[in-house]
């Protein structure tokens, strides 16, 4: 469900929220369910939600998002969603973005993360040792420049790290030009 108000071109207050909800059933392979440890769950349903609000007024655009699920993920929807029992991890997460544009100039920040967590039976395993992620995070600066209406130059720079649950970390600076064509 979302609702949007204010026209970009006309008015100087403009926003829209929005709202989601996902929920799927998964059922294990049978390849998979033969190569399953005893006891574990052969099917499960995944669910969550996630919500937001973006709000601009003269050449300001703020954004605040988050979400939380149960069997989801985090790398990817369904991707390493459940342990070797089949027991759901529960993820969440968002992101915040502000932005600033005054004639044909852009700059932005923003910063963002997901987190999964462990569930009770790798807990009770001791898999605290585990190399999964356990948090992305990733804070991102940039400036926009408004060439013509259908193209934009870009440049960012982007700090991400991840940690798993061991405690090992990679940290990646990316510096990033480019363009964007709008058609």
């Amino acid at each position: 469900a979302s609702y949007a108000f204010g026209d970009p071109k006309a008015d100087s207050f403009t926003g829209k929220v929005w709202a989601d909800v996902v929920s799927q059933k998964l059922q294990a392979s049978a390849a998979d369910i033969a190569s399953n440890p005893d006891g574990a769950s052969t099917s499960f349903t995944g669910s969550g939600f996630d919500a937001g609000v973006k709000l601009g007024a003269g050449g300001f655009e703020g954004v605040l998002y988050g979400y939380s699920g149960s069997g989801l993920g985090t790398t990817g929807l369904y991707v390493l969603a459940t342990s070797d029992l089949g027991r759901k991890r529960d993820s969440d997460g968002g992101y915040a973005q502000a932005t600033y544009k005054f004639d044909r100039v852009k700059l932005g920040l923003s910063y963002g993360e997901s987190r999964l967590k462990l569930t009770s039976d790798e807990k009770a395993l001791g898999s605290s040792n585990s190399d999964l992620v356990k948090r992305n995070d990733s804070t991102v600066a940039g400036v926009y420049y408004s060439l013509t209406k259908a193209i934009t130059l870009v440049g960012e720079f982007a700090h991400t790290e991840a940690s798993a649950f061991n405690g090992n970390k990679a940290t990646e600076d990316t510096y990033i030009l480019g363009g964007i064509i709008f058609f």
